[in-house]
């Protein structure tokens, strides 16, 4: 990895936390790590006992809190409001909602934000009991239900369990429903795995050791931890195990080592080194072996190809196919299948689960962590000027670039939302890991290389990207990891400016990053992570932004820098409106002009000031230094 440094991350009520940020408004798509595409097919099962909440808590079931201090307990609680658990999301639209299939029916979670403005005092240990469950007759019992979970101070695999009794509560035998939710001093993320679950997660637990053949079987849903995010559980069912079933859990198709979890939707050449990763991972979820399970990997057109056979796959074991794939590829698409195939396809009642398609393109034109525009139907969101309170002007949002070999970056292409305003304007930077990545977080981003400010215009809305030229271009060092960054100004919200965020397949936590430096009405500033791909690319040509800039010629500002007047000039007589920034988007000074005209900033702070002069039909932004 090319990280260097520590992550100054999202606090809490004044508490440090690493956390993706949550927009307040835009679209309400959840993250691809966070939502499974489709429930888990378990084929031959038997469903014999279900509870999908649709009548409040059950009748007998209760709730505790045996940890906390009075006044702060987290127990489990019914509702049927889906947006109920946004509270303890922090607004974070990602997990704002519950995703579970009958969430409007009714589910329950538990809060342990809880409203408290400070760490707690003691940790939780929040329980949920039901009654006895009768699992006699059964010789083999799968418990399933759909869960979210975001945790910070204690690992989910260690504080939050399901726990089986069947002695009538003597004895308990834990099982851990999400395994690889890990919390952010371990530094251990992965995608999928994260410090939040999918939403929903399909969770799968065989306890048939504890429950098969017993009458009298207890849950308890136990959640041990300090000042975490919320658990929600929903849709619970009791079944058997199928005889014979494997499930594909993911696949993987990148140009960068698999352990990093980069897949690039947009990859140069000169950034492959002839290698491309191929990898995927199957689990046997059938009580009966898979034997000769064979995981295969084809792109189209044919240059890349892998398998890995496996003679035999008891249940519930995984097994992974991970290929370090000698290619030189051309510039094109390449799209890449990734089935499998077993003695055991007589038997396998549901193959929607057998396969998972990868794409990724060649382009010598961009180098693109998001895949719009490579893969058909990309799961899409957005950020932008409307997300965060106190932010309309000023936010940065950035996405990652390990860098391989030396590249020539002349400028950044940005994809914009459908309902960006034409008015609102963008800084496009390179900015350095370590920076970004510091601890404490920098109230200011200082970039390696800065374009000049670019106002977007209708066309630019129309084509729904902008392009912010480096002048002259910049070079990037190879061996080292970079963040392409845009600075998005709404004019105090009149005007406001999206950018997408695909979060088609998994990215690791740090692929894009948000920095505000002024704080929210929750009191956060600094630096967070946001994971998914941000449609901030880094051109590798001059051609791509050709003829789409419009802006106003012929009118000029001087001295620069100014130790206060600043005399605007124009070549022809118009209508101009001048209007000055500081460097959050607050508007200091405006005025109206039908030619030559002085500006006195002497009453200002020192500092770089944007000054945007536009005649109704074009836009004209320029930097300007107060001494």
């Amino acid at each position: 990895m090319f990280l260097g440094g520590t992550l100054a991350v999202f606090g809490q009520q004044g508490r440090n936390r690493v956390a993706p940020l949550a927009k307040v408004a835009g679209a309400a798509v959840a993250e691809q790590h966070f939502t499974q595409p489709t429930p888990v097919q378990l084929g031959q099962r038997s469903v014999f006992w279900s509870e999908d909440f649709s009548g409040g808590m059950p009748a007998g079931w209760t709730t505790e809190d045996v940890g906390s201090a009075p006044g702060e307990l987290v127990t489990f609680v019914w509702t049927n409001d889906p947006t109920a658990v946004e509270l303890a999301a922090l607004s974070w639209t990602e997990s704002a909602v519950f995703n579970s299939t009958t969430a409007s029916n009714g589910y329950l979670w538990a809060n342990s934000d809880r409203g408290l403005s400070a760490a707690p005092a003691n940790q939780q240990q929040t329980r949920l009991y039901t009654t006895s469950i009768d699992c006699s007759g059964q010789n083999s019992v799968l418990l399933t239900f759909q869960s979210t979970i975001g945790v910070f101070d204690v690992a989910a695999f260690t504080g939050a369990l399901v726990r089986v009794s069947n002695d009538n509560g003597l004895s308990w035998t834990d099982y851990i429903p999400h395994p690889c939710l890990d919390i952010p001093s371990s530094g251990t993320y992965n995608p999928p795995c994260d410090r939040w679950s999918y939403n929903p997660d399909f969770v799968q637990l065989d306890i048939t050791a504890t429950a098969a053949n017993q009458s009298n079987v207890l849950l308890r849903f136990e959640w041990n931890g300090g000042w975490e995010y919320y658990w929600a559980i929903d849709d619970m069912e009791m079944s058997s195990v199928p005889d014979y079933g494997r499930q594909m859990l993911t696949s993987y198709l990148s140009h960068r080592d698999i352990s990093e979890g980069w897949e690039f939707g947009r990859v140069p050449q000169n950034q492959m080194n002839g290698t491309i990763y191929m990898g995927a991972d199957v689990r046997n979820v059938g009580v009966n072996a898979q034997t000769n399970l064979t995981i295969s990997g084809a792109s189209t057109p044919a240059a890349l190809s892998a398998s890995a056979n496996f003679p035999v796959v008891n249940y519930p074991d995984t097994v992974s196919m991970y290929e370090a794939v000698s290619a030189s590829l051309a510039v094109g698409t390449y799209t890449v299948d990734y089935t499998l195939t077993s003695n055991e396809d007589a038997n396998e009642t549901d193959v929607t689960d057998d396969a998972i398609q990868r794409k990724m393109a060649v382009d010598n034109q961009r180098y693109a962590l998001d895949g719009i525009g490579v893969y058909d139907s990309p799961n899409l969101s957005d950020m932008g000027t409307y997300s965060f309170s106190n932010n309309a002007d000023g936010a940065s949002f950035m996405t990652m670039y390990p860098i391989q070999n030396n590249v020539t970056v002349y400028g950044l292409e940005v994809l914009l939302v459908t309902g960006t305003e034409a008015g609102s304007y963008l800084i496009g930077s390179i900015i350095d890991t370590a920076q970004v990545l510091a601890s404490p977080s920098p109230v200011n981003l200082v970039p390696m290389v800065e374009s000049d400010a670019v106002d977007i215009t209708p066309t630019q809305v129309t084509n729904g990207s902008v392009y912010l030229p480096f002048d002259p271009p910049y070079v990037l060092n190879g061996g080292q990891a970079y963040f392409a960054s845009v600075k998005l100004f709404s004019n105090a919200g009149a005007s406001d400016l999206g950018i997408l965020d695909d979060l088609t397949v998994p990215q690791p936590f740090f692929g894009s990053m948000i920095h505000l430096a002024t704080p929210t009405t929750g009191g956060q500033s600094g630096t967070f992570s946001n994971g998914n791909a941000l449609a901030i690319r880094l051109a590798l040509t001059n051609s791509i932004g050709i003829g789409e800039q419009g802006t106003l010629e012929g009118v000029n500002l001087y001295p620069n820098p100014t130790n206060g007047i600043l005399n605007f000039t124009a070549e022809k007589v118009d209508n101009y409106t001048i209007e000055v920034m500081n460097a959050v988007g607050q508007t200091v000074l405006q005025t109206r002009t039908n030619g030559n005209t002085k500006l006195d900033l002497s009453g200002e702070a020192s500092g770089v000031y944007m000054v945007r002069v536009s005649n109704g039909n074009s836009t004209s932004v320029q930097r300007v230094t107060l001494n």
